[in-house]
């Protein structure tokens, strides 16, 4: 099962992925694909939300659900979107944008 969620760790970071699950996994391990740890920054506008990568060539990491404090949680529909140009090689242009 390949599910896209977000979860919370005990640093307060979040981590947004795809969780794998696997029955022959250790129980105390959580394996998540194609990662990034959402940071919330402040800026002159307010707090914006930032992905960064994890510095591995891993395409999966395994967390210690011991370090989970908030169960995974669907993202939005806004978030679903971003992460999906984050992972992918394609380069879409933002709309109501005229190039010339």
């Amino acid at each position: 099962m390949n599910d896209l969620k977000v979860i919370k760790i005990t640093n307060g970071d979040y981590i947004i992925g795809k969780i794998i699950e696997n029955i022959f996994t250790d129980p105390n391990i959580l394996k998540m694909q194609d990662p990034f740890t959402l940071k919330e920054v402040l800026t002159k506008t307010g707090y914006s939300t930032l992905p960064f990568s994890f510095p591995t060539t891993d395409k999966i990491i395994e967390i210690n659900k011991n370090h989970i404090v908030v169960n995974p949680f669907n993202p939005d529909e806004k978030m679903i979107e971003f992460y999906n140009r984050m992972i992918s090689n394609l380069v879409v242009p933002e709309t109501n944008k005229i190039i010339t």
